[in-house]
């Protein structure tokens, strides 16, 4: 990701996610006005990576993650799921956002926000964190925020599409991330969402059929 961050803008900002049309695959970046997956006052850069295009068509620094971990992790995640008991698992696969925060002192937004990623809800069925999280992350339970404790194995939570198909019996979470202490402390982090597969129909208990 660092790699790809040192090369142009003008080379980064031909993989922005208009280029590629599905999903939310494609680089988003702090104050950028248009991105589908981040607010303008994110306080990060982003790369989705999925199979819903070949992998060449991503940037050359990722295309070894992505031929490689990329499909172990993916792998491992799927496994989990059918441990589960987890239905239509053929109807799914996985995206990857992969995330740097660079350190706030460095960034030049026009107004900085209360938290380093602002709260909201995954699209996905699940959210896996391959490698776990850092003490930044805070979830929203029974209508109060707490920092979740930082833990260096995966973990799993549901988002908006459990929410759907299980018409609310499953609620989606909602979490955001603070700011670090200091503030030339930089992160990454890598977030798994397990989505439809392309053309995929999904049912939802409450509505029927959904593209």
């Amino acid at each position: 990701m660092k790699a790809f961050l040192e090369s142009s803008y003008e080379r980064r900002v031909r993989y922005k996610q208009s280029n590629f049309g599905a999903g939310f695959d494609g680089y988003s970046f702090p104050g950028q006005e248009d991105s589908i997956n981040q607010a303008y006052d994110d306080a990060l850069h982003s790369m989705v990576l999925s199979d819903y295009f070949p992998i060449d068509s991503y940037p050359e620094e990722f295309q070894p993650f992505l031929h490689g971990q990329y499909q172990e992790i993916k792998s491992r995640i799927f496994t989990q799921m059918e441990a589960w008991n987890v239905q239509n698992l053929g109807s799914y696969t996985c995206s990857v956002s992969v995330n740097y925060y660079p350190p706030s002192k460095t960034l030049d937004l026009s107004q900085k926000a209360d938290h380093r990623l602002t709260a909201h809800v995954d699209g996905s069925l699940f959210t896996f964190f391959p490698f776990g999280n850092d003490d930044q992350l805070e979830i929203e339970l029974k209508g109060q925020w707490q920092s979740w404790p930082a833990h260096n194995v995966m973990i799993c939570f549901p988002g908006y599409l459990a929410q759907l198909i299980s018409n609310s019996e499953i609620n989606a979470l909602n979490h955001r991330l603070n700011w670090p202490i200091g503030e030339h402390e930089e992160r990454f982090s890598f977030a798994f969402f397990v989505v439809p597969k392309k053309s995929t129909t999904i049912r939802l208990r409450s509505s029927g059929m959904h593209e």
